[in-house]
């Protein structure tokens, strides 16, 4: 089954537009809305129609970051039926490979409606390859003879995983992650959020690795400020309207203390706060994105 020729470069405006519907305020700029390297990328990919690996380098605050750009796209007999998936995996071997391969594997599995496998202890750049060329067999394999009737009406999938910012010290790297798929005809549904990876820890950093005990409280207090200035609503309104958002049952409202937190991510000096579209917001507010 030969490669259909599908532009990433001309992938990335849509792509970009479409993240663009992700809120949040402050004066920190929202590198999903103007990616730094898009230029620079679109010189180095043009056309895919055989699964491409090609050597890289990223520059971001002055640091170059040397990655391997994994670009594999997964097409069908049907015209309006592919997987793609583009990752930018660090050269070697490096724990943030794993964790990329992780949620790969992740966002392949909303799509594969189960579990699907990853191996905890790979952390080169050839093992996000293997990954990612198994997810694309059992594409064709099992998920398109399922769908062989309903595919008239087109199916498709875009995950695009890449560095956003590195720190000074080349321990922390913060990645940007886009995913886009729609089935059906349905309207598309669209996931951003950063993460970070630590070399140190060997893994994914979460809100406790990045905020001291001391000042865990405040940066809530912060966020959630943000977040329900951003809605138009006092802090006390916004956390019952949270509250009977999530869980309508729940026998007591969110507090300071315990409303959700969603993805959050070292961001250059900052904190950035990544949720899932539908969320904390209905689906038509987009992925909500905060800086602290």
């Amino acid at each position: 089954m030969g490669f259909k020729k599908i532009c990433l470069s001309a992938m990335l405006p849509a792509m970009t537009f479409m993240a663009a519907g992700c809120s949040g305020r402050g004066d920190v700029k929202d590198p999903f809305v103007d990616f730094p390297d898009d230029e620079k990328l679109a010189e180095v990919v043009s056309v895919v129609d055989k699964p491409s690996t090609t050597d890289t380098v990223f520059s971001f605050d002055g640091r170059e970051v040397e990655t391997l750009q994994i670009a594999r796209v997964f097409p069908t007999e049907y015209s309006d039926v592919f997987f793609s998936i583009r990752v930018f995996a660090l050269k070697g071997e490096n724990p943030v490979n794993m964790g990329l391969a992780r949620i790969i594997s992740e966002d392949f599995s909303t799509v594969a409606g189960g579990d699907v496998h990853y191996d905890l202890h790979e952390t080169t750049a050839r093992a996000v390859t293997e990954q990612i060329d198994y997810y694309g067999k059992v594409f064709n394999d099992t998920i398109l003879p399922q769908l062989r009737e309903s595919v008239v009406n087109g199916f498709y999938v875009n995950v695009d995983l890449r560095p956003a910012w590195v720190s000074a010290d080349g321990d922390v790297y913060t990645y940007s992650s886009y995913q886009e798929s729609c089935a059906g005809g349905a309207p598309a549904e669209i996931s951003c959020y950063y993460i970070s990876f630590s070399r140190r820890l060997g893994r994914q950093m979460t809100f406790d690795d990045l905020v001291a005990p001391a000042d865990r409280h405040a940066v809530r207090e912060r966020l959630l400020a943000q977040m329900a200035g951003d809605a138009g609503k006092t802090v006390e309104e916004y956390l019952g309207w949270l509250t009977d958002y999530v869980n309508p049952e729940a026998p007591k409202r969110f507090t300071v203390d315990d409303f959700p937190i969603g993805y959050v991510a070292s961001y250059r000096s900052g904190l950035v706060f990544s949720y899932p579209q539908g969320a904390i917001a209905p689906v038509s507010r987009g992925c909500p994105l905060f800086f602290l």
